[in-house]
């Protein structure tokens, strides 16, 4: 392009030459000196004269120095912008070049903090540009030792060289990278390593050729690849490899176990080959669905080699590899799933079944006591159809008037922890049904969790009825308790009125056989006393079995001998026996324990009640009595068999059903040939169960009548003793006694058989005058009556007790002559003060016995 300064000269030239002037400065000056052209001093043309000409060339001159003086003007200014537009150019450069040098940066930065990637940059000479940190891990070159210097003295192995120089020499040329491939190279201490090295062709913006090499060690990478492959040949999923056809290129075994192919097999086939389901119109979808998303999940049906299916979920995910597509999938047999679903299915249908068809009402709250859930009994029950419940406030929809506010306090805790007043076991409640109504019902609830949240299940049954039925047997047992304290008040007042006039009569008969009489009147009295002792065994199973049923019936475990029940069971029915012509025999086997842990007492009561009922049965013929031991479990317990034989009378099934009845005998009409009250087999079974024994009984009716007792016993240590029966002590005569009793004959009958015995008795005939003779004079004994008027016994010898405590006098014995023998009345008289308890009737015997243990207690 030309500059101003031409432009200018070209424009001054065309002008010259426009106005028929010469263009050139000799030209227009040699007319002023007169010259011609080609001579001295010619002037050109035909110009009149000088003058004209000169002010022709002068005011040409003038234009001439005009246009000059415009062009510069021109020029300067269009220089100016030229200037201009450099500055600008210059700037954008250099913001350029910061803009490239922000951007190499970045990347160098972005190079650098691959830890994995070793990344060297080249110029077209090899000369090295850039080494991030992965390459001097990898190679052991600082940055600082190799930039600048050639690639070939780094790392290359000079095996090498020639081929490396030459290939990045033709790299550098085309600007096509070098192909991907695995590489050894050199570290810096000269060991070789081996790397997975591909190739980058950079262009600068300043027009440069860079070449990028990335290296990745392969020692990771085939860990990496090791633990890939070891994942995948153990992964419980199938995993299938395959290009964009569908076609396998690769599986793990799991997919070889699932289908039942072999995995030459399976790289056989594709896809389509294995989803039962799927179709060449599906699978194109399906590929065109993969290559819009890159991935799909879904439930398919998968077939085994065998023909059958089963079902799987699939997911595929699409990759490029080696430039390809490709899909892998990953199939996980759902079997157990899809039972399991089922399985549920059909448990929640079950359940729903089972809800719906259920007679109690089931309604479910949430934590805020809002219906969700509300069965069709519960639409009977409440009245309120599930449409109308759901949704709405529990308590304001059921919960009587007379609660008011008090069952909603709970559900704040509830809604927090799931705990508090509303799940509970069970309770009673009244429910209001939607016409108004009130029902009782039976609510049993339950807290569950669900999604984080508490919900209430409540089942609800209606119970009106069951209520009315409990209030009917509360008032039955009311009336029961009622009679059965009716019974007992009768029994103690039958007791206690029967032993009083009982002991009067025993007392008198005791007497008369020390006075002086003839054989027959001998006889009578014997007659009379039997019949006593009858009348008083009668009470003392009257008591007995109160005493059971009270569960008063108190139980020691003692040694005794085993030795001894033979005799004592010997010694009371020989004479029985003997008059009605029986033979009677008592066995213990061989290896009989000689000493065991029980209750010889109720152990003996059982017997002579079993035994006692034998030989009443038994016109003739024999009772045997047999025992030994029986098997046992346990170290620490000894079972011993009592068997009772005879050859009675036998019994029959259907009296077997009630012989342990309360006032059950085997004959119940007139002509009964056998007399008693039907105590006896009823205690002897209570007995039993309260030992732990059993009892069972063999019998044929008219020829007789087994009877089986085990009884657990504890077993006695080695060198065990059974403790001695109590020998009562001959009672030292002389004594001064008190009888407090208000019954003439009792009073009659004591005294007499207590002077007889050497006695000194005084009496009181109330327990006023009791208070005053004990305070009085001193007794060595009291027999105190329990009641009588004015004082009562208990009350009398509270007050002698505390007299003499306040007054510091010993102890006075005071025994209990009382007809009150019910379960609790000595242990209720012990507790007044008394020592010791005498039931009425009474002999003189009894009395001389209860008058030794006063002695002894005295004297201890």
């Amino acid at each position: 392009m030309p500059n101003p300064a031409a432009r200018v000269a070209a424009s001054r030239r065309g002008w010259l030459a426009a106005a028929g002037l010469p263009v050139t400065p000799a030209a227009l000056v040699a007319p002023v000196l007169g010259a011609q052209p080609g001579a001295p001093g010619q002037l050109p043309g035909d110009i009149p004269n000088a003058g004209i000409w000169f002010l022709a060339v002068f005011f040409a001159l003038l234009v001439l120095c005009g246009i000059i003086l415009i062009g510069c003007v021109g020029l300067r200014r269009r220089l100016a912008e030229a200037r201009r537009a450099e500055q600008a150019a210059e700037a954008r450069v250099r913001a350029t070049e910061i803009a490239l040098a922000e951007s190499e940066e970045r990347f160098h930065s972005l190079l650098d903090n691959i830890p994995t990637v070793a990344v060297q940059g080249y110029g077209p000479d090899r000369r090295i540009r850039y080494w991030n940190a992965a390459s001097e891990a990898i190679y052991g070159f600082s940055r600082e030792e190799v930039l600048g210097r050639d690639l070939l003295d780094c790392i290359i192995p000079s095996a090498m060289r020639n081929e490396v120089r030459a290939a990045m020499a033709a790299m550098a040329d085309s600007g096509r990278p070098l192909p991907a491939g695995e590489l050894t190279l050199l570290r810096k201490d000269g060991s070789p390593v081996q790397v997975f090295s591909s190739h980058a062709v950079v262009q600068t913006l300043r027009g440069e050729t860079l070449l990028y090499c990335l290296d990745i060690a392969m020692g990771p990478l085939r860990l990496a690849e090791q633990k890939l492959r070891l994942l995948v040949e153990n992964a419980g999923d199938a995993i299938y490899l395959a290009d964009e056809t569908g076609r396998f290129l690769d599986v793990n075994p799991e997919a070889e176990r699932q289908t039942g192919l072999s995995r030459q097999e399976l790289l056989e086939r594709g896809v389509i080959d294995l989803d039962v389901e799927q179709t060449e119109q599906g699978l194109a979808a399906f590929q065109a669905a993969i290559a819009r998303t890159g991935r799909a999940s879904f439930e398919t049906q998968h077939r085994r080699k065998d023909g059958t299916t089963f079902p799987v979920e699939l997911r595929v995910v699409a990759f490029q590899a080696e430039g390809r597509a490709s899909l892998i999938g990953i199939a996980r047999d759902i079997t157990d799933r899809r039972q399991s679903d089922e399985a549920l299915r059909q448990s929640e249908m079950r359940l729903r079944r089972i809800i719906e068809a259920a007679r109690d009402a089931i309604i479910m709250t949430d934590a805020d006591g809002v219906v969700t859930f509300w069965n069709p009994a519960a639409e009977s029950l409440l009245g309120y159809p599930a449409a109308e419940a759901l949704g709405r406030d529990v308590h304001g929809l059921l919960a009587s008037k007379r609660y008011g506010e008090a069952g909603r306090e709970g559900f704040a805790e509830f809604a927090a922890t799931g705990r508090g007043d509303i799940p509970a076991n069970s309770r009673d409640l009244l429910a209001r049904r939607k016409d108004g109504s009130e029902i009782v019902v039976s609510l049993s609830l339950a807290a569950l969790d669900m999604q984080g949240r508490w919900h209430g299940v409540g089942i609800l049954r209606d119970v009106t009825a069951r209520k009315q039925v409990e209030m009917q047997l509360i008032e039955a047992k009311q009336l029961a308790e009622a009679a059965s304290r009716a019974k007992s008040e009768f029994l103690a007042n039958m007791s206690h009125e029967i032993r009083t006039p009982l002991n009067g009569i025993l007392g008198m008969l005791e007497l008369l056989k020390t006075t002086q009489t003839s054989g027959e009147q001998s006889e009578y009295i014997q007659a009379a006393i039997k019949s006593c002792g009858r009348l008083t065994r009668l009470l003392a199973d009257i008591l007995d079995i109160s005493r059971i049923e009270t569960g008063r019936m108190s139980l020691v475990a003692a040694p005794m001998r085993t030795a001894d029940l033979a005799p004592a069971i010997l010694d009371l029915f020989r004479l029985t026996c003997r008059e009605k012509n029986l033979d009677l025999s008592c066995t213990l086997a061989p290896d009989m324990p000689p000493v065991v842990l029980g209750d010889e007492a109720r152990v003996l009561q059982i017997l002579f009640n079993l035994v006692g009922n034998a030989v009443k049965f038994t016109a003739s013929g024999s009772v045997r009595v047999t025992a030994g031991p029986l098997p046992v479990g346990r170290l620490d317990q000894v079972r011993l068999l009592f068997t009772i034989a005879d050859t009675g009378i036998g019994i029959t099934d259907v009296q077997l059903a009630t012989i342990f009845e309360p006032f059950v005998q085997v004959e119940s009409s007139y002509t009964r040939r056998f007399q008693g009250a039907g105590l006896g087999l009823a205690i002897v079974a209570k007995l039993v169960r309260l030992l732990g024994g059993a009892l069972a009984i063999d019998n044929t009716p008219e020829a007789g009548t087994t009877v089986y007792l085990s009884l657990p016993f504890g077993r006695a240590a080695p060198n065990a003793e059974a403790i001695p029966e109590t020998v009562v002590a001959a009672a030292p005569a002389g004594f001064s006694i008190l009888v407090a009793e208000d019954d003439e004959v009792t009073i009659l009958a004591v005294t007499r058989m207590l002077q007889k015995a050497g006695h000194r008795p005084s009496v009181a005939r109330n327990g006023r005058e009791a208070v005053a003779m004990a305070r009085e004079t001193g007794f060595d004994l009291i027999f105190m009556d329990v009641e009588m008027p004015a004082v009562d016994g208990l009350e009398a010898t509270r007050a002698i007790r505390e007299h003499e405590a306040a007054t510091g006098r010993s102890r006075t014995p005071i025994v209990a002559l009382t007809a009150y023998a019910m379960p609790g009345d000595r242990e209720r008289f012990l507790a007044a003060g008394m020592d010791d308890h005498l039931a009425k009737p009474v002999t003189g015997s009894d009395l001389t016995r209860a008058i030794a243990r006063a002695a002894g207690k005295g004297e201890e």
